[in-house]
Parts: structure tokens; sequence; C-alpha cells
């Protein structure tokens, strides 16, 4: 469960190890106010936030690589932009001042994004993408594997085993 609180208190949206986000109505918690889908959250749970000066959009990363964004009343994919190539989105950060986010998966980086001067609709392949998180398919990666080999390569499963 990842779960974020709209600066003004009233709204809370979150991540449930499945693949929806939901936002809710901290006055009334007995249904959700907003259902975002499309993304893909099965292998880890993903981040959540708000994103534009008047919360106006939810943002999530995915397990197919992809950052969604959502507009906050409509509940429809606005943007989904390509975050990690054969990788994971799992956190996104804003900036409450600039049009900017920080995105990173399970590699040891993260991408600062800002907008650029022309149109950069990333959603041409949407459908595709949406099609393959929906049907369940196989994403092309072996997630353990990943992570089991750069553990054992930067030391680190050695050295946690040797503390436990």
């Amino acid at each position: 469960l990842h779960l974020t609180l709209l600066h003004s208190g009233s709204q809370l949206i979150t991540s449930y190890n499945n693949n929806a986000v939901y936002l809710y109505n901290t006055h009334d918690s007995t249904q959700y106010a907003g259902r975002y889908m499309g993304h893909r959250n099965n292998d880890t749970v993903k981040g959540v936030n708000f994103y534009g000066s008047r919360s106006e959009y939810v943002m999530s990363g995915s397990d197919c690589g992809h950052i969604f964004i959502w507009n906050t009343k409509t509940q429809k994919i606005v943007q989904c932009l390509e975050g990690e190539v054969n990788g994971i989105v799992n956190c996104l950060e804003y900036n409450p001042t600039q049009p900017m986010l920080a995105s990173s998966g399970l590699q040891h980086s993260f991408k600062i994004w800002t907008p650029l001067l022309e149109d950069s609709n990333q959603m041409s392949d949407l459908e595709e993408i949406l099609e393959k998180n929906t049907s369940g398919q196989q994403i092309p990666r072996d997630i353990m594997t990943m992570f089991l080999s750069r553990a054992m390569s930067e030391g680190e499963l050695q050295d946690n085993c040797r503390q436990s």
C-alpha cells in the first residue's frame, strides 16, 4: 500500500498491489471517489502522487516502465511517458513550485522530467501498452533475476546474509 494525502487534507490517493489507483475524499471514506486504470502494478507497489499547482493530475509508475498521468476529475489518461526501458517505475515526486517531476525504479538512478516547448504527447502507442497491462501478458524480464544478479555483483547479498 502506498498513499499520498492532498496538501489540503481533503483527498487521499492510494496504490495497492493491483492495477488501479484510488482517490478518496477524507470526509467520506465509504466509497472511492475516483479510480485510475491502465498502469500495471503487480511486481512492486508503486508510489502515487498528485501533480499540478491545484492537483489537477494523478500520476503513478508502472511495471511496464511507463509513467501514467491521469486527469484527477475525468480519470482519463492525459500522458504516458516511457520512464524505464525494460524496467519498472516505482517512485514519482513532483516539484511544487516548478513544472518538473523526478522518477526512479529498481536501478540505481533517477530521472528529472521537465516540459519541452514542442508538443511531447507520447501516447501514440498507448493502446498497445494498455492491452499488455490489462491482458496480464508477461513483461519481458525477470525482476527477481535482475535484483539478485545486481545484488550479488555488488556484494549486497553476501553482506546482508552475514548480518542476519
